[in-house]
Order: structure tokens, then C-alpha cells, then sequence
């Protein structure tokens, strides 16, 4: 880490008020001749090997970073490393942009923070910064984070004591003032500050910031940030800049996890799927059951149905065999005709039967010729056994 400049400030300290004044008397002491091609007059720390940062010598809440001739240790924004302790100490910190535009060019290597024209150039801005805010209560140091084009634009850290009654605005209105100290009066040691503007930045839009950016929210105000935990996410004790997460199958509820209710599962309980599955399976077996218990009664109704047979003929008609109601008889031959063989019939009609009932009791000689007087009277049932142009023996011969 590098040294902090020795060189003691112009404006001598004052003691903590509750609302510190803005020092007026900036020009009236000139600064130490300074120009834009010579370096401070500083002691730089003795030069490091390259790889200075593989033996991890800053905290565990820093980041090591590379330089030309050594090395640093980078906090996160809101704190500051301290080299008599090796850690980081929180405190107040206003940051702000301060664009440069006398007596300095911009480089291309001033924007690689290993490069020793980074080191040089932050250095004097440091240094200077140091000067004018070095008589506030409270005052511990200005870092120089970065530097881009447009002159000399340096993104700084003006970092003072937690306890200290700073506030933003009188660290804006001071070195304002100093500028304008500087361009009403052109003294030698103004020849970097005249000109100059700065303007106030949000220290929770640095990146990294002073929040988990995941799991918390930041929230600046008055030189001291606070982090907040995003809905699903809990604070733990280990830790106030990020926040935790429950496992799977749990959510955090007033900073507890609580498993997940019934059909939700995954991170902070997002994971419907199962409830689906069991809203389908349940639809499923619900149509399943009906269509069963229809079939069932289905089955049940189709035993208990009595056949449905359909005929022409009335109902009676089945009930007995080779009846010959209502069929008209068909007329039948023979060689001797006798008026007894008219009868009337059940329906007052007459026909040419015998009016015999019974089975079949016709014999087989009577079938071959009509010599019987009274033959039989379902012999016409028997067609192709009776021919009635059949002449017996006598017969023929008698003609």
C-alpha cells in the first residue's frame, strides 16, 4: 500500500461543530510549487516483485490490486484500509468526480491502475484534495479510484470519520470554494485546481458497489451507506452487505426460512410443478371414476331388459303352431263332388275342407290316389305326393 503524502495542510484543523465551517482563507496562504511535469515530492514505499498479491496480504474483505511499483488494498466503498491494523474501517464517504482541465494532459495509461502514471497523477490529486479538505473534523484521507478522458476526469473517495458531523454538501461547498479561491487568485499553487468543477456521485452506483447487487438493495445518504434484503432473501449476522438465501423447498418469512406449503417447491418456493401434477391427476381420476360408475349402470340396466322380438303376425299367432285362423283354404280336386263338403267355416265363410282336426294321421297308401271319399284334410300340406291327374288301374281300363 502506498504511503500517505507528509506534507501537513495549509488550513489548520478545527474543532467538530455541528455544522463545520467552509475555510476561507484558501488563497490566502499559496500552495507548494506544483506543475504538471515534475512529480510530488514524496517517498514512495521501496519496490515490489510482480505477483505482490499472490501472498494475499490485504483483509478478507478487500481485493488486492497490482501497481507499477507495489501494491494496494481495495475496500469496498463506505470503508477504508488501514495499514497500522490491516482491515477495513467503516466510514463516511463522499464521492465525487473532479474534472481537471489546467496544466495536465490526459494519457491512455492513466486508465491501467498498475501503471506509474496512474500512480504519479493520483497522487497529486490526493495531495491536493488532502490540502483542501484536510481542516474539516473528521478528515482522513482522499482516494483516487480511476481516471478517464475529457481533460482529466478522477473519480475520488473523500473519506471521513464515522463520528465525524460532515455532511455532503459541506464537502461539495468547500472545495468549490477552493476553486473559485484559485481562479481569483493565481497563485502558484493553483495552476492544477484552477478551473476545475466537481460534482457529487451516489456511492451505490459504484461497481462494485457497497451491496451485494444479488441479494440486497443500497441505500446512500449523508457520506454512509445501508443494505437492504430483497424480497426472498435474509439477514445474517455474519455479514451487513449481502444477504442469505433459504435452500430449495424453503422461503424466507420475517427473516426466517420456512418450508415451502403444500405443492410449491424450488428457490423461495417459485416451483409450481407439482402442484399442476396434482391438480391434473386428481381431474384424471375424477373423469375416470365417472366413466366407470356409467359403465357399471350401463351393465346393470342391459341385464334387466326383457328381449323385444318383432313379428307380423299377432301374438296369439305364436303361441300355436300351424293354425289356420283367418288363412283362406285352398281349393282342392276331386273325381266325386259331394255339396256335404261345403262347410262353413268360424268366420262365416265357406270352404272346400272336411272340417277335421287333429295331427297328421294321413297314411301312405291314402296319399297316392283320391279314391277315399273324405280325404284327409291336410293331405294338401303334403305336396308332391298327391297328383291329382293320376288314373289308378280300373280306371284306365273303364275307358
Amino acid at each position: 500500500m502506498t504511503n500517505e503524502l507528509s506534507t501537513p495542510p495549509l488550513v489548520s484543523s478545527t474543532s467538530s461543530s455541528a455544522t463545520p465551517p467552509v475555510p476561507s482563507t484558501f488563497s490566502s496562504t499559496p500552495f507548494e510549487p506544483d506543475n504538471s511535469t515534475s512529480a510530488p515530492n514524496t517517498t514512495l514505499p521501496p519496490p515490489r516483485p510482480p505477483g505482490s498479491c499472490s501472498s494475499s496480504p490485504c483483509p478478507f474483505d478487500s481485493t488486492c490490486e497490482e501497481l507499477s511499483v507495489s501494491f494496494r488494498c481495495l475496500c469496498l466503498p463506505g470503508s477504508f484500509y488501514s495499514i497500522a491494523e490491516n482491515v477495513c474501517v467503516p466510514a463516511k464517504v463522499f464521492p465525487g468526480e473532479l474534472r481537471l482541465t489546467s496544466n495536465i494532459t490526459f494519457q491512455e495509461e492513466m486508465t491501467n491502475t498498475s501503471s506509474q502514471i496512474f500512480l504519479e497523477t493520483s497522487k497529486r490529486i490526493s495531495e491536493l484534495l488532502r490540502r483542501v479538505l484536510g481542516g474539516l473534523p473528521g478528515y482522513i484521507r482522499s482516494n483516487v479510484r480511476e481516471l478517464r478522458q475529457g481533460s482529466v476526469i478522477a473519480s475520488v473517495d473523500n473519506v471521513f470519520d464515522r463520528t465525524s458531523n460532515v455532511t455532503q454538501a459541506t464537502t461539495s461547498d468547500t472545495i468549490m470554494q477552493a476553486v473559485q479561491d484559485c481562479n481569483n487568485n493565481s497563485s502558484i499553487g493553483c495552476n492544477l485546481l484552477s478551473g476545475a468543477q466537481f460534482n457529487d456521485t451516489n456511492l451505490c452506483n459504484q461497481d462494485p458497489g457497497p451491496c451485494d447487487a444479488m441479494t440486497a438493495n443500497c441505500n446512500f445518504g449523508e457520506g454512509i451507506s445501508a443494505c437492504t434484503c430483497k424480497p426472498g432473501f435474509f439477514s445474517t449476522s455474519y455479514s451487513n452487505k449481502s444477504c442469505a438465501v433459504c435452500p430449495s423447498g424453503q422461503r424466507a418469512e420475517e427473516g426466517k426460512c420456512v418450508a415451502c406449503p403444500f405443492g410449491y417447491a424450488g428457490f423461495n418456493c417459485n416451483d409450481s410443478s407439482l402442484l399442476a401434477v396434482v391438480v391434473i391427476a386428481c381431474v384424471l381420476g375424477g373423469l375416470l371414476l365417472i366413466l366407470l360408475l356409467a359403465f357399471m349402470i350401463y351393465c346393470c340396466c342391459r341385464t334387466q331388459e326383457k328381449p323385444n322380438y318383432t313379428s307380423p303376425y299377432p301374438t296369439e299367432d305364436n303361441r300355436s303352431s300351424w293354425s289356420n285362423k283367418d288363412i283362406i283354404p285352398i281349393p282342392r280336386a276331386h273325381l266325386q263332388w259331394d255339396p256335404s263338403q261345403i262347410e262353413m267355416t268360424e268366420n262365416r265363410r265357406r270352404s272346400h275342407g272336411n272340417g277335421m282336426m287333429g295331427s297328421y294321421d294321413v297314411s301312405k297308401g291314402d296319399l297316392r290316389t283320391f279314391k277315399d271319399k273324405n280325404p284327409s284334410r291336410y293331405s294338401y300340406l303334403m305336396e308332391g305326393h298327391a297328383n291329382p291327374y293320376f288314373l289308378g288301374e280300373d280306371e284306365r281300363k273303364g275307358k
